[in-house]
């Protein structure tokens, strides 16, 4: 008789890193997750952006470099090669607490849909490298309640991994956080965010090259929506694009307001904040009117980056 070996149990957890930056970035978020407590089996995938992954160990498996236009389908590629009961989404900026991914795992209570958390600022930063930051993560800037969310931040996010199988007609067009989100709090329940869940990024600028890329980051988004949506919906959101300034300026402004020192520094970077603001309705505009993303996207480069003895921890 042949001995037939017993297949390898499933980790209880897959952390797809998105891997934008790269160099001493990824080095830092791979070794946190190697080292996360708590967790029975991991495995890691890694999507590596334009700069690649060469920081990558043996334990990791590695998807082909794309660029970040092209960003979203090999995320869905990366989400659907899980085997984990849990899959934890993140970004390679990112400094990660050791039980960060056990608290979003036991997060997952009956009848939510996905669990996220807070990110939180770099701890040093100028008035328009805060506005940077925050016109991206103002919605989970810590201090950040816990509850029920209408959104959450695609780089500190957990799902069930039998729930994104169950929209896959959603993922294939490639992954984009606010229509898997949707879809699955129509199936489920209410997103949660975990407030006390926080990780942190890091500073990066300059000014110009901030401006650059909420222009063509709101337009890839906007294009990347249009695979959901209706032509009429479409032109509805075009011709609404100028309102979407004083819009986002007023969500920032109200979620300050809870706290008088958080919205002390939103007043005092109000004019980049303006700035970015416009960069971004403009590139979504142009999104929605053309229904093409830009040629290529150019990130912001981190602070860190021309100097590794920078990097905090």
């Amino acid at each position: 008789m042949t001995r037939t070996e017993s297949p390898e149990p499933a980790p209880e957890a897959s952390f797809v890193v998105i891997s934008l930056f790269g160099g001493a970035l990824l080095e830092r978020c791979l070794r946190s997750i190697r080292c996360q407590a708590g967790l029975s089996g991991t495995e890691v995938i890694l999507v590596p952006g334009h700069n690649g992954a060469t920081a990558a160990g043996p334990r990791e498996r590695v998807l082909p470099p794309a660029s970040l236009v092209d960003l979203p389908a090999r995320v869905t590629q990366a989400l659907l090669l899980c085997r984990g009961r849990f899959v934890v989404l993140t970004e390679d900026h990112l400094d990660l607490p050791v039980d960060w991914a056990r608290r979003l795992i036991d997060g997952h209570a009956e009848g939510r849909a996905a669990v996220g958390g807070a990110v939180a600022p770099p701890r040093h930063t100028s008035t328009a490298e805060w506005a940077f930051y925050f016109t991206d993560f103002f919605r989970y800037v810590p201090p950040c309640p816990t509850g029920p969310s209408p959104t959450l931040t695609v780089c500190n996010v957990c799902y069930r991994r039998h729930d994104l199988e169950a929209i896959r007609e959603v993922l294939s067009p490639g992954f984009l956080e606010c229509a898997a989100n949707e879809a699955l709090a129509a199936r489920l329940g209410p997103l949660w965010v975990e407030g006390d869940c926080s990780v942190r990024t890091v500073a990066r600028g300059p000014f110009p090259s901030m401006m650059r890329e909420r222009y063509q980051l709101g337009r890839h988004f906007a294009s990347l929506r249009l695979r959901f949506w209706n032509p009429w919906r479409r032109w509805l959101y075009a011709v609404g694009s100028p309102l979407l300034v004083p819009l986002i300026l007023f969500r920032m402004a109200r979620r300050s307001s809870a706290d008088p020192k958080l919205f002390a520094r939103f007043a005092r970077a109000l004019p980049p904040l303006v700035l970015l603001t416009l960069a971004w309705s403009w590139g979504e505009m142009l999104g929605y009117v053309t229904a093409a993303s830009p040629r290529a996207i150019r990130l912001a480069a981190p602070r860190c980056a021309a100097d590794p003895s920078r990097l905090e921890s």
